[in-house]
């Protein structure tokens, strides 16, 4: 397999949420891309910036770098999280496609590129401009309100530039090859064991076509029941909007504002051995000769993630109920109180199988506390106000 197995390439609109929550300003629409990229700096063995931006980039521009950018060098430019990320001279080598899956994937892209793109201009933009402008954001991942495009609403729809946009015979990248070169690169990368982090919709076609979901599953069924958790122990006072659970802890580990690029390096250095091993599970579970090693293997996965809530948030008491408990069902319940206890402690198990998840459990019992006293110490009162705290 590659020698970046694990690397994940994060692109400029996950970047720009944590540089928000730093210091630029961060409001509820920017949670989504602020809990993805701190998890990617949970989960990742390396991170690196996507060079991907837009539907007239080229193989040329993905592949190696041919002017010095430094957004690709320097992130963040803090001296910090900078050093988190691979120089983007390094050479990211990926395995080349068999020509058949090529034209499968050629066509499979235009496809879904032009159908989306074209059920966008059904939208009522009313001018050429203003659709060409909206195809561009959509395509990189921006996409604003539909009347930010409407730059000249007296306009009519029927006008010949505009009908040969929406046939797809003019010159814009998303009706030609840009999209092609783009989705091949993204394909080789995951290939390769590289993660892509980007709200391009190319990416997310990509995924339908290629494989692996881990290592964010391992987040799946926990974000379900700690956003149902929350949401019933939600009072007066409370955000209105859900924290994700990484998000707040570190908000949770950091003192102040200035303080979060430390709490989420620090973060991550103590993930290190775990991340490691998880990437020997995931490499292992992927070479196995056997189904049924690979199927164990997941099954380990699977069990761990699982039980990650259920581990972070157990409903027994302290130590000494417990151990109560346990006296009592063994004495008086015989067989039946020992699959009892079995029960009580099988999310612990499950999540010991698997390091990381079980650091995980740990820190989020320990970490994931009441919103309103973490959000008041970091956010600006305008910030408080956008998350519906005084």
């Amino acid at each position: 397999m590659s020698n970046r197995i694990g690397l994940s390439l994060l692109d400029r609109r996950y970047l720009d949420a944590i540089q928000g929550l730093i210091s630029d300003g961060i409001y509820p629409s920017d949670l989504p891309s602020l809990e993805t990229a701190l998890r990617a700096f949970l989960t990742a063995n390396e991170l690196g910036v996507l060079r991907m931006t837009d539907a007239w980039d080229h193989e040329h521009s993905l592949n190696w770098q041919t002017t010095r950018d430094n957004s690709l060098y320097l992130p963040f430019d803090d001296h910090l999280l900078d050093y988190e990320f691979v120089s983007p001279d390094d050479p990211i080598n990926t395995q080349t496609l068999p020509e058949d899956e090529v034209g499968y994937l050629h066509q499979h892209i235009s496809e879904r590129v032009t159908a989306s793109a074209k059920e966008l201009l059904k939208s009522g933009i009313k001018t050429e401009a203003g659709a060409l402008s909206l195809l561009d954001d959509w395509y990189a991942g921006e996409f604003h309100e539909l009347h930010d495009y409407d730059a000249h609403p007296n306009d009519i729809w029927d006008d010949p530039e505009r009908k040969k946009l929406y046939d797809g015979n003019h010159n814009h990248a998303v009706f030609h090859k840009g999209p092609w070169f783009q989705a091949e690169y993204a394909v080789r990368c995951y290939r390769s064991g590289i993660s892509l982090y980007s709200s391009m919709p190319v990416i997310e076609y990509c995924k339908e076509h290629i494989f692996w979901k881990w290592p964010d599953k391992i987040f799946e069924q926990f974000d379900q029941e700690y956003l149902d958790l929350v949401r019933e122990l939600r009072g007066p006072g409370n955000s209105a909007f859900a924290i994700p659970p990484v998000t707040l802890m570190v908000l949770d580990r950091a003192r102040s504002r200035d303080d979060i690029p430390r709490a989420i390096v620090e973060l991550r250095d103590e993930y290190a051995i775990d991340r490691k091993n998880l990437w020997e599970h995931l490499v292992a579970m992927w070479s196995a000769q056997s189904i049924r090693e690979k199927k164990k293997l997941k099954d380990d996965l699977e069990r761990a993630s699982k039980h990650l809530f259920q581990a972070s948030f157990p409903s027994m008491g302290g130590a000494f109920e417990f151990a109560i408990d346990t006296a009592e069902n063994i004495i008086f319940g015989g067989l039946s109180g020992l699959k009892h206890v079995g029960k009580n402690l099988e999310p612990r198990i499950s999540v010991g199988g698997v390091s990381l998840v079980g650091r995980l459990a740990k820190d989020f019992s320990k970490h994931l506390v009441d919103d309103r006293d973490v959000l008041s110490r970091h956010l600006t009162m305008t910030e408080r106000k956008a998350f519906g705290i005084e």
